[in-house]
């Protein structure tokens, strides 16, 4: 969390920024761990009080919204 304060917040609202920071929002790639280990990651995200929408990447094409077990990219939000 300090690094989310720290990091995150301190770059909203400025230019050039990350698209996601002005939502306080940061991407998070999964696309390497198994699904046991999204299944943990998820539980330390939200136990932390932050929001996940599980997303799947396909080039430049993004589904939302999809199962964990398709999930290359979880959508982190502050709550």
């Amino acid at each position: 969390m300090k690094w989310w304060e720290s990091n995150v917040l301190e770059q909203a609202g400025k230019s050039p920024g990350f698209p996601h920071v002005g939502g306080l929002a940061q991407d998070i790639s999964v696309k390497n761990l198994l699904t046991d280990d999204k299944i943990k990651l998820k539980k330390i995200i939200e136990f932390k009080k932050m929001s996940i929408l599980m997303e799947k990447v396909t080039g430049t094409e993004s589904d939302y919204g999809v199962s964990i077990d398709a999930a290359t990219v979880f959508h982190v939000t502050a709550k």
